[in-house]
Order: structure tokens, then C-alpha cells, then sequence
């Protein structure tokens, strides 16, 4: 995922396990979090749905599983899309592009990159 982004202005967090993301969560801003549907001490189900107040930064789910069933579900738990694992560099790429685009016209501002 980094080398995708890597000539991009973008710098990620990359975390290891459920625990460790929650750490960065609270303190930290994030316009989008890319997820792995199974942590080692948790799922997606815990970054959409933590405890407390809700998440407002867009997730995408990462799975290795590629079925309309998982797709929906993480759909209406909150997620921002569902892309299958190992992920394409162009996928990445578009992923971020769309939320750079919902980001702008939600703000209201008007900008090209």
C-alpha cells in the first residue's frame, strides 16, 4: 500500500493490530483508513464500530475474501469501500482520488489536483 502512494503527498500510519490503531485514533485526524478485515486482536467490525462516539473518517476494507456478502456488510456497517486483497495500485490510487473528490465537495471548496 505505501509503494502505491508513494510519489503522492500523502504519508500513511501504517498499524499492526486493533490495539495499536486505536492508539492513533483518538489523537489523530485521518482522511482515510485502510483496514485488513482480520486483525490479530480484532476486525474491520471494531474500526467501524468503535466504542464511544462514531467514526467519521472514511474506512476501506482490505479482504482476501471477494464476496457480495462481506462487500454489503461492511457497506452498512459505515465503510467507504471494500477492495480485495492483494490490492492493485491502481486501486489504491483510486480509492484515495474519490475521497480527495467527496472530501472537496463536501467542504465546498473547489481546488484541481
Amino acid at each position: 500500500m505505501q509503494n502505491a502512494l508513494s510519489n503522492w503527498a500523502i504519508e500513511p500510519v501504517c498499524c499492526s493490530s486493533l490495539q495499536e490503531a486505536r492508539g492513533f485514533l483518538p489523537d489523530e485526524t485521518f482522511s482515510l483508513i485502510f483496514c485488513e478485515d482480520t486483525l490479530s486482536d480484532g476486525s474491520y467490525r471494531d474500526i467501524l464500530r468503535p466504542p464511544g462516539k462514531p467514526m467519521k473518517t472514511r474506512v476501506v476494507v482490505i479482504s482476501e475474501i471477494s464476496d457480495d456478502q462481506k462487500y454489503n456488510e461492511a457497506k452498512q456497517l459505515g465503510a467507504f469501500d471494500v477492495v480485495s486483497s492483494p490490492c492493485r495500485q491502481s486501486d489504491i490510487q483510486w480509492i484515495v482520488i474519490r475521497a480527495i473528490q467527496e472530501e472537496t465537495r463536501h467542504s465546498g471548496a473547489r481546488g484541481r489536483f
